[in-house]
């Protein structure tokens, strides 16, 4: 696996593999990981999880990213899991596929500097439940989210059965996971998923807007103020996450 990253100010890199690409992008101080699969609706892959997972390794060591969005390309932000892929793994060993979507997880709730989703179409499965360890979600007013956990016979993951409830109640959280029914934006704003609405064509114009305020300001002050405001529900998310995994 190989990663070619140009590290100017403005600068762009891409990971790529047989399996799935995103796209890095460096602005100011702000790292944009864009899900670039927009051929399957940006669905993750285990080289995915990988390339998501170091990038934000690298940008939380990193002392000039001070701030981390992500992103999708396309008329989706995610997918959620490649099924295909799953199956494949799993008629073999799929220790292997579940350690990577955990460091994935792991490495998105620890992450220790400010994130932002910039929800740009539907998301769906992981493409829903990453935003409940987002400390921003915006989205675009034609966005919808999706948790179709029981249709498909899937647990939920993600830390999601705690993040959700926390962040939108018990009972739409219930709804949404029973009956895998799509939430629109506005719905989702008036939940409190979604931060804020943008027009589709000012989402990431917006994002990159409210990211550069956050990102004049002191690092380690944004991660000392992370760390204060996470730190007491993140032994709660990995708690969830380890009985979901279970399941």
């Amino acid at each position: 696996m190989c990663v070619t990253r140009l590290m100017s100010p403005n600068s762009a890199s891409e990971y790529d593999d047989r399996h799935g690409t995103i796209r890095v992008e460096r602005t100011g101080r702000v790292e944009i990981v864009t899900f670039n699969r927009p051929d399957v609706l940006n669905c993750f892959s285990r080289q995915m999880y990988r390339a998501v997972a170091d990038t934000l390794e690298r940008a939380a060591e990193d002392p000039d990213a001070a701030v981390a969005v992500l992103t999708g390309a396309g008329r989706a932000f995610s997918s959620g899991v490649d099924l295909k892929e799953r199956a494949e793994h799993e008629r073999n060993d799929p220790r292997p596929a579940r350690a990577d979507f955990e460091r994935f997880i792991d490495t998105i709730a620890g992450f220790p500097k400010p994130l932002i989703c910039a929800v740009n179409g539907i998301a769906v499965g992981i493409g829903a439940t990453l935003l409940g360890l987002a400390d921003l979600v915006l989205m675009s007013e034609s966005a919808k989210v999706q948790l179709p956990f029981a249709r498909l016979s899937i647990t939920p993951e993600a830390g999601s059965t705690y993040t959700f409830p926390a962040v939108i109640g018990p009972y739409e959280t219930a709804w949404l996971m029973f009956s895998g029914e799509w939430m629109p934006a506005a719905e989702c704003r008036t939940a409190g998923l979604a931060w804020r609405l943008c027009a589709p064509d000012r989402l990431m114009p917006d994002t990159m807007g409210y990211a550069r305020v956050i990102a004049q300001q002191p690092v380690d002050q944004l991660v000392t103020i992370k760390s204060l405001l996470v730190s007491s529900r993140r032994d709660a998310i990995h708690a969830a996450r380890v009985q979901e995994s279970k399941h």
